[in-house]
């Protein structure tokens, strides 16, 4: 999901760098107690708490796959895979938050990872879910005194708290990048209060942290050894083309790979393919281009595909929710119906396709509602969608998450 400039990412609107819902840079620099804690959370004045044990049976019914017994007193807020088989749920009940996991052949029965009475925004997951981060809304109100609270954390698979990073305010964002080969890596992108930014890499075994000498505005690993990044644009600058650079972290040489570029989002992929989003409009018609960059010949692919767009009525841009299946160069991608409706309506209508970049060949899946989010699990055969059930513009107040077969072209919605 991610960050950058002014666009809709997966169906929700991103602000300058990080995930919807940052909702504000102004108001007065808190500071914050953070610390990097390799052990268990207290859980004295009920902030938050590790696992504890399993819940047994979540009220789902595998007669009911569209969810009309869901307990309606949950609100689901996120979902990211913990591997192949394990997915992650993040939920709300009464004034608490909860990370719980679950099967993806049977998502009925669930285990307890963490709880706290902070609004847990989004969810993040890296490789088998030996690691989560979990991002807070601080300008949702909450018990307890906000300048104490931190927007940011690192859980392990066991629900206790591994990591903070230090000197981030509550009106400050951090945005992680796992990395693709080691389970203890990961990046931090920190957007300050005073719209500067950090970079920085982090062993999360020791707690070893390692700043990254250059500027940035969105980060993605490029294998372990590099990572591919735009540098932030000057603010009378604003609408210009950017440059796209890989820098090596070994060392920290960097180069040129897309000079003066227009994409609005890009994601790299192990097979060392970069997948790029630019929307913008043919004539009076919002409309999405996708495109894909081979960081191995530093060439792009012949191969593109234009999609339908959507107007937002502002300067902000709307991407569709897509992910990409190395092992069987699939992109798999949202798209709506027509440009005959705005964002944020029901009258939209949605389709997800699976297009082979080999053969070209585009197939039609299945019909989906407001697509927010669109999750591959490792193996390609399955996936996460999260949808908006209902907006208060522009944020999703109300949330689904389904489960996906990709093989039998089904989906099971998780209650």
């Amino acid at each position: 999901m991610l960050f950058r400039k002014k666009i809709m990412v997966s169906g929700l609107l991103i602000f300058l760098l990080f995930y919807a819902g940052c909702t504000s840079e102004s108001g007065k620099h808190e500071g914050s107690d953070l610390t990097e804690t390799p052990a268990a959370p207290s859980t004295e004045n009920g902030d938050y708490s590790p696992a504890t044990p399993a819940m047994g049976d979540a009220t789902a019914d595998p007669d009911d796959p569209a969810g009309k017994d869901a307990d309606p007193s949950r609100k689901f807020i996120d979902a990211d895979w913990a591997g192949n088989h394990q997915i992650l749920v993040a939920y709300q009940q009464g004034d608490n938050f909860y990370i719980v996991r679950k099967n993806r052949e049977n998502p009925i029965d669930e285990t307890l990872v963490f709880q706290t009475n902070r609004p847990i925004q989004f969810i993040d997951a890296g490789h088998e879910g030996a690691y989560t981060a979990v991002y807070v809304n601080l300008n949702q109100t909450f018990p307890g005194d906000e300048t104490e609270r931190h927007p940011f954390f690192i859980i392990d698979a066991d629900g206790h708290l591994v990591f903070q990073p230090e000197n981030v305010g509550r009106n400050e964002w951090v945005n992680v990048e796992w990395s693709p080969v080691s389970e203890d890596t990961a990046l931090l992108h920190i957007l300050n209060f005073d719209g500067t930014h950090r970079l920085t890499r982090v062993n999360l075994s020791s707690g070893e942290t390692t700043p990254i000498p250059v500027t940035v505005s969105y980060v993605q690993w490029d294998r372990n050894r590099g990572i591919i990044y735009e540098q932030p644009l000057d603010p009378e600058q604003k609408g210009a083309a950017q440059d796209i650079l890989y820098l090596d972290l070994e060392t920290w040489q960097s180069e040129m790979l897309i000079e003066q570029s227009a994409v609005d989002f890009f994601r790299t992929y192990p097979d060392r393919m970069l997948i790029t989003a630019t929307a913008h409009y043919d004539g009076d018609r919002p409309r999405v281009d996708l495109k894909w960059y081979n960081l191995d010949s530093r060439e792009w692919d012949e191969s593109s595909m234009r999609i339908p767009g959507l107007y937002t009525e502002s300067e902000w841009k709307w991407i569709p929710p897509f992910d990409y299946d190395p092992e069987t160069r699939t992109l798999f991608y949202t798209r709506v119906d027509s440009t005959s409706h705005y964002l944020l309506t029901d009258q939209n209508r949605y389709k997800l396709h699976a297009f082979n970049m080999d053969t070209d060949h585009d197939t039609f899946l299945m019909d989906v509602h407001n697509p927010r989010r669109f999750i591959l699990s490792e193996d390609g055969k399955w996936a996460i969608l999260i949808t908006a059930a209902s907006y208060v513009n522009p944020y999703p107040i109300e949330q689904e998450i389904y489960l996906l077969d990709l093989a039998e072209k089904t989906k099971v919605r998780v209650q």
